[in-house]
């Protein structure tokens, strides 16, 4: 769950984070502890461009 304030981030050319680059993060590193993950999705986010809306990221993993 997150708030569009991550992937509707602007780069310098105005194209957005995206929910696909999102969706692609989480599948290439499905692997990684939850923290991990948080900081990998929220440095991208960073290196994508700077934060303009609030941001907002809850990660769960389902166990089977």
């Amino acid at each position: 769950m997150m708030t569009d304030g991550i992937s509707e981030v602007p780069d310098a050319k105005d194209d957005e984070f995206s929910l696909d680059r999102l969706e692609q993060l989480l599948r290439d590193n499905a692997g990684q502890s939850l923290p991990q993950l948080w900081e990998l999705i929220m440095d991208e986010v960073k290196r994508h461009g700077p934060q303009q809306d609030d941001q907002t990221l809850l990660l769960l993993r389902v166990l089977k």
